[in-house]
């Protein structure tokens, strides 16, 4: 989950662009699309360090918090689901940000995708249809 926090970061809040230097070797037909958002250093750096904690926070449950865990244990299921229910408080809002960035970037994605396939006379799917 860090690498993929890195390379969230690495790409849309990146002024170098997005380059793909393998698509450019492929010899099938392809379209790209990305994005980049465009923000003042405090605001990168609050991103940065609200999804840095999501990361630590789930390594530890992960690596840590599950060693200990006793599912036997009617104190430690209790003990476990309210540090969840903290964490889903605090990731829940991280979500929403995500989600925002995202939907509208898909909704386009869809429409450019179904407008090529009426322009070229086939039927449009998605990866995700």
């Amino acid at each position: 989950m860090g690498n993929l926090v890195k390379g969230f970061f690495a790409t849309v809040y990146s002024e170098d662009g997005n380059s793909d230097e393998s698509a450019a070797e492929s010899e099938e037909t392809w379209v790209k699309f990305s994005f980049q958002l465009e923000a003042d250093e405090a605001y990168i750096e609050q991103r940065r360090a609200a999804l840095a904690r999501i990361v630590e926070e789930r390594n530890n449950l992960i690596h840590q918090m599950l060693l200990t865990f006793d599912q036997q244990s009617l104190q430690s299921c209790q003990e476990l689901g309210v540090l969840l229910d903290e964490q889903a408080e605090r990731v829940r809002p991280e979500y929403e940000v995500l989600r925002s960035l995202v939907s509208p970037l898909q909704a386009r994605r869809k429409e450019a995708l179904e407008a090529l396939s009426r322009k070229i006379g086939t039927s449009a799917k998605t990866p995700h249809d």
